[in-house]
C-alpha cells in the first residue's frame, strides 16, 4: 500500500444486501414526493473485492474529526474510488459497488474501518486484480478528480452530494487521500 497504516487487498467476499424502505420521486424534477418501509428478505452474493484496510494509528493527525465526520469522509472517498475505478477500467458504473465498513462500535474495538470495491455480479467479473494492482493511479487519479472539482462540500461529481456525505465529507476524504499519498514511492 502507499501507507504503513493501510493494507490493500483483493479477493473473494461475500456480500449480504437488505432494501429497507423505498422513496417515491418525480420523473424529471426528481422531487422525493414520498418514502415508506420495506420488508424483503436479505439477498446473499459472492464476488470479488478490493478493500483498503485504514489501521488505527491512521488517523492519529485527525484528531479534529469526530468519528462521524471521518465516516463520512470515508464514504466520499468510497464514491471518488468508485467513479475513478469505472474510468480506470473502462467498465459500465453499474459494474462497481461501494461499501464503507465499520464494526468499531458494535464489536467494541479500535475505528478500523474498509473501503471495499466489488464487483456487482456473483462470482465477480474480473475487476479487483486490476484494480489491486493499479492502486497508487486509483488513488492519485481519486485526487486529482476531488482537488480538481470546483464544488465546495462535495457533488455528484466526485465525492458524492454533500447532503449524502457530511459538511467535512470532501475535505476529509481529500486529507485522507493526501495523508495516503505522502508516503507512496
Amino acid at each position: 500500500s502507499a501507507h504503513p497504516d493501510v493494507r490493500a487487498f483483493h479477493g473473494e467476499v461475500r456480500v449480504k444486501r437488505q432494501v429497507v424502505g423505498f422513496k417515491k420521486i418525480k420523473f424529471y424534477t426528481l422531487e422525493n414526493i414520498g418514502a415508506g418501509p420495506l420488508l424483503l428478505p436479505e439477498q446473499e452474493m459472492h464476488t470479488t473485492a478490493f478493500w483498503l484496510h485504514f489501521q488505527t494509528e491512521f488517523f492519529e493527525s485527525f484528531d479534529d474529526y469526530s468519528t462521524s465526520d471521518l465516516q463520512d469522509a470515508l464514504r466520499g472517498l468510497g464514491n471518488l474510488l468508485q467513479t475513478v475505478a469505472t474510468v480506470l477500467l473502462l467498465s459500465d458504473p453499474r459494474d462497481l459497488a461501494v461499501a464503507v465498513l465499520d464494526d468499531s462500535e458494535k464489536m467494541k474495538t479500535p475505528f478500523e474501518p474498509d473501503v471495499v470495491l466489488y464487483d456487482n455480479y456473483p462470482g465477480g467479473i474480473g475487476q479487483s486484480e486490476p484494480l489491486f494492482r493499479r492502486r497508487l493511479e486509483l488513488l492519485r487519479a481519486a485526487l486529482d478528480l476531488a482537488s480538481s472539482c470546483v464544488c465546495e462540500a462535495g457533488c455528484p461529481s466526485c465525492v458524492g452530494p454533500h447532503n449524502e456525505i457530511g459538511a467535512r465529507g470532501k475535505e476529509g476524504a481529500v486529507r485522507i487521500l493526501r495523508t495516503l499519498l505522502a508516503t507512496a514511492p
